[in-house]
């Protein structure tokens, strides 16, 4: 079935490794995220530690970051008015858990924004798109000193849903309503937007 994730693992395993090798890159990161999305884009402990620096640094005073597990939001359902995931929810061990969690904290009427990569179908951007995560990307990892970490992002790029698969999930799997997704960037990013019921 379209949109449907099925780890091909135990979930709690999955995102133990995701997790893990999130903490190895957390240092490099931003610079080859960079390179490797072409500068589009800009949730391990360390990720956190450096995005308090960053906020520190622009004097982005009253926020708050938490490390917490996306499949068991420590948090009051109905909670917030918004909740957003950048390129994020492809490394979840499940998906449909993870946005049924997403929704349990928003508030009726509240907003989730989910900013996730998409694979292009026309030229010239699926063929950039093609050129950067099969050939160029692979690159990027071998001189990451990390090339698994960057190989298992490649490929979850490749495989995740494309956007009105992931409409579907969204509407599946958390019951969310009004669910509307942009395009942006010739294919290569789209925003998801779902509100709760």
């Amino acid at each position: 079935m379209a949109g449907t994730t099925k780890p091909s693992r135990d979930s709690a395993q999955f995102a133990e490794q995701v997790n893990r090798m999130f903490d190895r890159v957390a240092a490099r990161y931003d610079l080859l995220n960079s390179l490797m999305s072409a500068g589009l884009h800009h949730f391990s402990k360390p990720m956190l530690d450096l995005a308090r620096e960053k906020a520190e640094a622009r004097s982005a005073a009253g926020v708050r970051f938490e490390w917490a597990d996306a499949l068991s939001l420590p948090y009051d359902a109905g909670r917030f008015d918004a909740v957003t995931v950048g390129f994020g929810l492809r490394n979840f061990a499940d998906r449909d858990r993870g946005l049924r969690e997403m929704a349990r904290v928003l508030r009726p009427g509240g907003k989730l924004v989910v900013l996730e990569f998409t694979r292009p179908t026309r030229p010239p951007f699926s063929t950039f798109y093609s050129l950067w995560f099969d050939r160029f990307a692979p690159i990027l990892g071998r001189i990451s000193e990390d090339p698994e970490a960057y190989a298992y992002l490649a490929e979850s790029v490749r495989t995740f849903p494309g956007p009105r698969g992931l409409a579907e999930m969204m509407d599946r799997a958390a019951g969310l309503e009004g669910i509307r997704f942009t395009i942006l960037a010739g294919g290569i990013v789209t925003i998801h937007t779902g509100i709760a019921g």
